[in-house]
């Protein structure tokens, strides 16, 4: 819980608009494997170090999910994105840090992964 590793490993979109299946999956199973191998990058070796943590004790899981968005030209981007903590280490007013907290964002949401200040949204449950 004190040691968050959101943004530490490597995300791929894909298009998914190939035509053929099969193409569609070889693609997908190119994706995983990245995801997979950017626990031996650099970057991810250096904060498993900062965080005091071994790598061997390390457990991750590839997330698949679907983009919901528009076109915008010949690019498509999702109409909303953010980062979900389910604990809130800042509660302000009546909330409970167990009530967690989202940082929304338009588009990608690029901004809120890279540690800049979005609308901050506390889920009472």
């Amino acid at each position: 819980m004190y040691k968050p590793f959101a943004g530490v490993y490597g995300t791929k979109m894909i298009p998914n608009n190939q035509h053929e299946t099969g193409v569609r999956f070889r693609k997908l199973i190119e994706a995983v494997k990245f995801v997979y191998a950017s626990t031996f990058f650099r970057e991810a070796k250096a904060y498993v170090d900062r965080a005091g943590e071994s790598i061997e004790n390390e457990k991750m899981a590839v997330i698949i999910q679907e983009v919901v968005g528009c076109r915008h030209g010949d690019r498509f981007y999702p109409n909303i994105s953010g980062v979900a903590r389910s604990y809130n280490f800042y509660p302000m007013s009546r909330a409970k840090p167990e009530e967690g907290i989202i940082s929304p964002a338009l588009g990608l949401g690029k901004t809120i992964v890279d540690g800049g200040s979005g609308m901050g949204v506390v889920i009472h449950g």
